[in-house]
């Protein structure tokens, strides 16, 4: 039987430690609210060309590609991709 668990760098918050890790960034929501920074809210994925666009190799070599099964199956280059940081959407 497999056990449950969680890739490595992945973050799993149960209700207890959620409820504290909320309170806390409700504090310090507030405290930037205080001081006139309103919230952005940005996708998790980016089009492949867009997150690329002026980036090394290495970068590429970086990146988690999402791609359908059937443009899998068609050899059909990826067209989104995770964002890794919030450079591209802020940009």
């Amino acid at each position: 039987m497999i056990k449950p668990r969680t890739p490595p760098g992945v973050l799993e918050l149960l209700p207890r430690e959620q409820i504290a890790f909320q309170r806390l960034l409700d504090v310090i929501r507030s405290q930037f609210e205080r001081f006139g920074f309103l919230p952005v809210e940005t996708p998790v994925m980016e089009l492949t060309d867009v997150l690329l666009t002026k980036s090394g190799g290495e970068t590429e070599r970086q990146v988690y590609f999402l791609q359908s099964t059937g443009a899998m199956e068609q050899g059909k280059t990826p067209e989104m991709a995770l964002r890794f940081d919030l450079t591209v959407p802020l940009a």
